[in-house]
């Protein structure tokens, strides 16, 4: 096995929902942008990053989803890595979004379940002072594995809800 293969193991199959007010929204568009697994700026931190060399050459490190008729989109990716922002502090993996349905746009980073740098991140403390609910709607769920993904995959679900649609 050689480290990429090693690195990118652990991939994840993100199944989601855009919708507001209970109605979903089809045809909705959805942009994620994330870090490589493992980044670090001495390694690479993907296409945004153009001076850093990436750890895996076929990593785009975004997607461009299109929601179907019941407001649900998919795509599989592998876990982003932490990467630092200070000399004494690191962001937690994360993906951002940019979500646009008929009327709204949202932008916004979604969490991973069960990771402790969530505790230490200023933008997630941020939102968990607003309340507990806020906090708790950034972080993906844990799902069931189904057939369809591969044996040493998670399966997460994120659901994102506008305004107006």
């Amino acid at each position: 096995m050689d480290k990429n293969e090693k690195i990118f193991s652990r991939r994840q199959m993100l199944e989601m929902a855009i919708g507001f007010g209970g109605l979903t929204i089809f045809g909705g568009s959805v942009f994620a942008q994330q870090t490589e697994r493992l980044a670090t700026p001495e390694v690479g931190m993907g296409p945004f990053y153009p001076m850093l060399k990436p750890l895996e050459p076929n990593f785009q490190g975004f997607a461009v989803v299109t929601t179907d008729r019941e407001g649900r989109y998919r795509f599989k990716t592998i876990k982003p890595g932490a990467y630092p922002i200070s000399p004494t502090a690191q962001r937690p993996p994360h993906i951002h979004f940019d979500v646009e349905g008929k009327a709204n746009r949202l932008m916004s980073q979604m969490f991973f379940p069960d990771e402790p740098l969530n505790e230490k991140d200023n933008l997630f403390l941020d939102l968990r002072s607003q309340s507990e609910k806020t906090a708790a709607a950034v972080i993906a769920q844990s799902l069931a594995p189904t057939r369809e993904i591969e044996k040493d995959a998670m399966l997460l679900g994120w659901d994102i809800v506008l305004l107006n649609g």
